[in-house]
């Protein structure tokens, strides 16, 4: 999901060309029951909180550049 944010898909029509364009690589993952559904898919953006996204990846990337510049 964060990759089809990243990359800007915004309608479900471009959400839905990009995952069959990445159905190889999607078919590499131990999904037990099968690639989610639209809605599925769906269903999980709408829970997604864009404050709360948003404060995550700023923390995520603080840690990460944080780390990155330590010499070891």
């Amino acid at each position: 999901m964060l990759i089809v944010l990243i990359c800007d898909y915004s309608t479900w029509a471009s959400i839905t060309k990009f995952g069959n364009l990445s159905l190889k690589w999607f078919h590499q993952m131990p999904y037990k029951q099968g690639i989610p559904t639209r809605h599925n898919v769906a269903r999980i953006i709408r829970m997604i909180k864009p404050k709360s996204l948003n404060m995550l990846l700023i923390t995520w990337a603080q840690a990460y550049a944080n780390q990155s510049t330590k010499v070891p």
